[in-house]
């Protein structure tokens, strides 16, 4: 960046940061964010020496779940307590986009996931390790490349493996979710550019067709996308995930198809037998991006625009049927949808995936890197690079899905991806206790959530690394069988759910 460059963005920070964003309040709005002044740091950190996670509003944790559950008992939609996985993450034999990524890319250093945890031999004994455990529901994707090898053609050995696994779960008491797209897709789709062409969306919608028809009697929730902006932008404007491209125009294409694929899915899978009974939803992905220093206008305008892009694109898009993204001096799209119009109906929920927050100042001087993006080191690491603990941050997302898209659209809200690697069952623990109280805050404070899933059910290959240990299970990866033992960790979700939904394990 050159000088001039520099002071263009600099004058364009200030005029964001003093017109737009500062308030009488001494608060920050940025349009539905806030970036708090530093006296109000408290708002973003909750002071949790003086928090009494074990209560909510003064009615025991337990019991308050418990109630939750009671109010939707009598409902189509019960309260779901459960875990998830990936296929690609857990299965044998996946050989897809990450697979080829991974092979073509030895200088990363990253693991193949192979068979380490052989989820195809274990899907139905995994079953039962989940109704040992008292879960009521199962997040889980179908692996797109095993189904459809090639243009036009689906593997009918591999949707009735799925289909049983399907039936097992319902026979064991426990809800399907089908995620339809967990960033992994065919080697053909990948090499036909995947969604950076508007042509590709119909191998998509076909696809998820094809897996519709078969499985919707047993399937409770379906998901199209896990992520738009965790697929559009890693991929193709950061270039840490396949297809590692840094290409500002194609990451805005990708992020504006894999959004009109969900509307097109949406909509065929609505208008086929069984379509007006099932419940189609879509990710959200949340991670809040707060200013380094609240006081310098430069990382305030980079926050901004970060929570601009992943956000107010995506639920502008939604609410208008229009796709609105900017980042200065690399974008500016603004398009009508081709399959949305302002007011349509564009799903019947919607899931969130969210783990923590990070700082992001514009530039860092020990790094010398613009738009740097951390942790906070005062909060408890995980095994991943950018995360900690930090449960005040799920109110915070379930706040903000609140305000945008749950409220306006009349949609509810389940948290489907959740959880903290690491082998320190303490950290674990201190997890739970604070992500699940921030939880329960919220729905105390009246905000429509209907579920919870833990990422994950086992430990597995969190694309390319075995040692980030998520799981409820541990997996015995040197084992031939891939073993799978509960964590003592896990016990602190697993009497929860046990208290709340009245089981006895």
């Amino acid at each position: 960046m050159n000088i001039y460059n520099f002071a263009y963005f600099y004058l364009l920070a200030l005029g964001l940061t003093s017109s737009v964003l500062k308030t009488a309040d001494n608060t920050y709005q940025i349009t539905a964010y806030q970036v708090l002044s530093q006296a109000e740091k408290n708002k973003i950190h909750w002071d949790w020496s003086k928090i009494d996670t074990s209560k909510i509003n003064g009615i025991p944790i337990e019991n308050f779940f418990a109630n939750t559950v009671a109010a939707r008992a009598t409902t189509d939609e019960p309260w779901l307590f459960g875990t998830g996985t990936s296929a690609y993450q857990i299965e044998e034999n996946c050989k897809n986009n990450w697979s080829e990524f991974i092979e073509s890319h030895p200088e990363l250093g990253k693991q193949p996931a192979g068979d380490c945890c052989k989820g195809v031999t274990h899907a139905l004994s995994d079953v039962k390790l989940m109704s040992d455990i008292g879960m009521n529901s199962y997040r889980f994707s179908v692996e797109w490349s095993k189904i459809n090898p090639e243009p036009g053609v689906f593997d009918q050995a591999e949707l009735d493996r799925y289909e049983m696994q399907c039936k097992e779960l319902v026979k064991a008491g426990i809800k399907p979710y089908v995620t339809l797209f967990h960033y992994t897709e065919p080697v053909w789709f990948y090499n036909k550019g995947s969604f950076e062409h508007k042509e590709n969306i119909q191998y998509f919608v076909d696809f998820c067709a094809k897996v519709f028809e078969q499985l919707h009697p047993y399937v409770h929730l379906w998901g199209t996308f896990c992520s738009f902006e965790g697929y559009a932008f890693p991929g193709w404007l950061t270039g840490e995930k396949p297809p590692a491209k840094k290409d500002p125009i194609l990451a805005g294409r990708v992020l504006k198809n894999t959004l009109e694929a969900h509307v097109a899915v949406y909509k065929k899978l609505k208008s086929m037998p069984g379509g007006q009974e099932s419940k189609i939803g879509f990710y959200k992905t949340i991670m809040q991006l707060d200013p380094a220093s609240p006081y310098n206008p430069l990382d305030r305008a980079a926050s901004y625009m970060g929570s601009r892009a992943m956000g107010y694109t995506i639920y502008n898009f939604f609410k208008t049927g229009v796709f609105d993204l900017w980042i200065p001096g690399k974008v500016t799209m603004k398009e009508p949808s081709e399959y949305l119009q302002a007011g349509e109906k564009f799903g019947d929920f919607i899931s969130l995936s969210y783990y923590c927050h990070n700082y992001i100042s514009f530039f860092n001087l020990s790094t010398r890197k613009l738009f740097y993006m951390y942790r906070d080191p005062q909060e408890v690491p995980t095994a991943n690079d950018r995360y900690t603990i930090y449960g005040e941050g799920l109110y915070r997302a379930l706040k903000e899905l609140d305000q945008e898209l749950s409220k306006p659209c009349n949609l509810p809200i389940y948290v489907v991806e959740n959880g903290i690697g690491t082998n320190n069952d303490e950290y674990r623990t201190l997890f739970f206790q604070r992500y699940l109280f921030a939880l329960g805050h919220a729905i105390a404070d009246g905000i429509d959530v209907r579920g919870y899933a833990y990422w994950s059910l086992m430990d597995n290959n969190e694309w390319g690394r075995t040692d980030k240990c998520y799981g409820l299970y541990a997996t015995d990866y040197n084992h031939p069988g891939k073993t799978r033992t509960l964590k003592p960790s896990a016990y602190y979700y697993i009497n929860l759910v046990k208290a709340a939904l009245g089981n006895k394990l």
